[in-house]
């Protein structure tokens, strides 16, 4: 072989060696951080909108309170309604809001005012097409016929507001007629059995947040009732206040307050036909359940013996979770 021959096998020989290394990966390339990291999923569109302006929101909100265009309890009831609704769902596009079984109309308002407090603002990120679809998509649903005359939640609260000052037994009857839903003659026999210590910490069954004290053997005839359900703390305070109720009268039918309160429409009948029309119409409660927390038959008549109304409690008692979480006494506070 010739030298220039030899010379230029060696050189095509090193130019493959040379394309060889260049391909391969370098050690270091094997521990870098050059490898793609898999991206973390986005918010959801809307649910971001929410986390970044909430706060612009709500600022807009209160000026328009101060401006008397919105009152303080429509305010309330728009922000507490946006932060559970943000809570559960995500929503990215207009169309997810089919997936949604049921948005209770506070919700649905405040989700009315929300888009065009977006709209209004023009962020330049917002997408405004998107925002005007789901707008178009959220709607607030025709009033069903309500049952019964039910008291207005700003009447009950000033009532209560008045009570307060004194805070005697009436206090307590009133609110517990509101947390329970059940009759009168029920919340006073119950209130009686606390005052005599018939009634004690040992009867009241504790779920959570939740407690439910026995009052099976209050029914009478057609007036069935189960168990008297309510937030635990106020069930505690119940116990803790047991003195006052030895004041009440010897029958409910002589409470005179309650009898004055009727004429606004704010009786205890009254309290009973809002506590279902709220659970049932505005928060979508399961019918059933709500009818065995006030102390309804049963439609089916499963409830016939104190083994199939002690099974019922615990679906009850989840239910009145779910309407404590959807806002059912928000207007108490």
């Amino acid at each position: 072989m010739s030298a220039a021959l030899a010379r230029r096998v060696y050189s095509e020989n090193e130019l493959t060696k040379e394309a060889q290394i260049e391909n391969e990966p370098h050690p270091e390339d094997i521990f870098s951080e050059r490898f793609e990291q898999p991206k973390k999923p986005k918010q959801a569109l809307l649910n971001h909108y929410w986390s970044k302006y909430k706060n612009e929101f709500k600022a807009y909100m209160e000026k328009q309170v101060k401006e008397g265009k919105l009152s303080e309890r429509r305010f309330k009831d728009y922000w507490n309604g946006l932060n559970r609704f943000f809570k559960q769902h995500k929503i990215n596009e207009a169309i997810d809001f089919l997936n949604i079984g049921h948005i209770p109309d506070s919700q649905v308002k405040g989700l009315k005012k929300f888009f065009k407090f977006l709209l209004d603002l023009k962020y330049k990120e917002v997408d405004t097409k998107e925002i005007e679809a789901m707008n178009r998509q959220v709607k607030v649903k025709s009033s069903p016929k309500l049952q019964g005359k039910p008291a207005k939640e700003e009447t009950m609260k000033q009532i209560l507001k008045e009570l307060a000052k004194e805070k005697d037994y009436r206090y307590y009857l009133y609110k517990t007629l509101i947390y329970t839903g059940l009759r009168l003659s029920h919340v006073y026999k119950l209130l009686k059995e606390i005052a005599k210590g018939k009634i004690t910490e040992k009867d009241l069954e504790k779920y959570g947040d939740v407690g439910a004290f026995d009052i099976n053997r209050f029914s009478k005839g057609k007036k069935k009732v189960y168990y008297a359900v309510m937030p635990l703390d106020f069930a505690k305070e119940l116990l803790a206040n047991k003195d006052l109720f030895k004041e009440m009268p010897s029958s409910e039918k002589n409470i005179k307050f309650l009898k004055k309160v009727a004429k606004k429409q704010a009786g205890a009948s009254n309290i009973r036909d809002w506590f279902f029309n709220k659970a049932i119409f505005e928060l979508g409660a399961n019918r059933t359940l709500i009818n065995f927390i006030q102390g309804r038959a049963d439609e089916k008549g499963a409830w016939l013996n104190y083994v199939s109304i002690k099974q019922e409690l615990k679906g009850a008692v989840e239910e009145y979770k779910k309407l404590m979480e959807k806002g059912m006494f928000d207007f108490l506070s």
